[in-house]
Protein backbone atom coordinates (compact mmCIF):
# COMPACT_ATOMS: atom_id res chain seq x y z
CA UNK A 1 0.00 0.00 0.00
CA UNK A 2 1.18 3.51 -1.02
CA UNK A 3 1.69 6.03 1.83
CA UNK A 4 0.62 9.88 0.81
CA UNK A 5 2.71 12.67 2.75
CA UNK A 6 0.76 14.44 4.35
CA UNK A 7 2.55 17.90 3.72
CA UNK A 8 1.33 17.43 0.19
CA UNK A 9 -2.46 17.99 1.09
CA UNK A 10 -4.10 21.57 0.84
CA UNK A 11 -0.69 23.53 0.16
CA UNK A 12 -0.90 26.84 -1.15
CA UNK A 13 0.60 26.30 -4.79
CA UNK A 14 1.67 29.92 -4.76
CA UNK A 15 3.09 33.14 -2.40
CA UNK A 16 -0.25 35.31 -3.47
CA UNK A 17 -2.74 31.99 -2.36
CA UNK A 18 -0.99 31.46 1.03
CA UNK A 19 -1.20 35.24 1.52
CA UNK A 20 -4.67 35.02 0.96
CA UNK A 21 -5.18 31.98 2.89
CA UNK A 22 -4.48 33.46 5.57
CA UNK A 23 -6.39 37.21 4.70
CA UNK A 24 -2.75 39.06 4.44
CA UNK A 25 -2.59 42.11 2.31
CA UNK A 26 0.73 42.32 0.49
CA UNK A 27 1.46 45.76 2.82
CA UNK A 28 0.92 43.03 6.38
CA UNK A 29 3.57 40.41 4.72
CA UNK A 30 5.92 42.94 3.73
CA UNK A 31 5.53 44.10 7.14
CA UNK A 32 5.89 41.18 9.07
CA UNK A 33 8.38 40.26 6.61
CA UNK A 34 11.04 43.52 6.43
CA UNK A 35 10.59 43.88 2.67
CA UNK A 36 8.57 46.63 0.45
CA UNK A 37 5.49 45.33 -0.75
CA UNK A 38 6.72 46.39 -3.98
CA UNK A 39 8.85 43.30 -3.12
CA UNK A 40 5.77 41.10 -2.47
CA UNK A 41 3.78 41.99 -5.11
CA UNK A 42 6.98 42.02 -7.79
CA UNK A 43 7.60 38.05 -6.35
CA UNK A 44 4.01 37.23 -6.53
CA UNK A 45 3.59 38.18 -10.75
CA UNK A 46 7.30 36.07 -11.52
CA UNK A 47 9.35 39.40 -11.63
CA UNK A 48 11.52 38.35 -8.75
CA UNK A 49 13.08 35.33 -7.56
CA UNK A 50 13.64 35.82 -4.19
CA UNK A 51 16.80 33.48 -2.52
CA UNK A 52 17.39 30.90 -0.30
CA UNK A 53 17.14 33.33 2.90
CA UNK A 54 14.11 35.39 1.66
CA UNK A 55 12.26 31.73 0.87
CA UNK A 56 13.38 30.25 4.35
CA UNK A 57 12.24 32.94 6.00
CA UNK A 58 8.84 32.51 3.78
CA UNK A 59 9.03 28.93 4.59
CA UNK A 60 9.06 29.65 8.66
CA UNK A 61 6.31 32.11 7.91
CA UNK A 62 3.78 30.27 6.70
CA UNK A 63 4.69 26.81 8.43
CA UNK A 64 5.65 24.80 4.96
CA UNK A 65 8.83 23.00 4.15
CA UNK A 66 11.38 25.20 1.96
CA UNK A 67 10.69 22.97 -0.47
CA UNK A 68 7.16 23.85 -1.22
CA UNK A 69 8.24 27.68 -1.03
CA UNK A 70 11.15 27.21 -3.53
CA UNK A 71 7.98 25.46 -6.27
CA UNK A 72 6.33 28.80 -6.20
CA UNK A 73 9.51 30.11 -7.60
CA UNK A 74 10.67 27.72 -10.09
CA UNK A 75 10.00 29.00 -13.14
CA UNK A 76 10.82 32.87 -11.61
CA UNK A 77 13.75 34.49 -13.40
CA UNK A 78 15.02 37.59 -11.71
CA UNK A 79 14.45 40.80 -14.14
CA UNK A 80 16.66 44.18 -13.47
CA UNK A 81 14.64 46.59 -11.94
Amino acid sequence: MSEIKATNINQPRSLRAARLDRGLTQEKLAADLGVRQGYISNCERGHKNPGPMFRHFLSHYFGLPVDVVSGWFSGTQSKAA
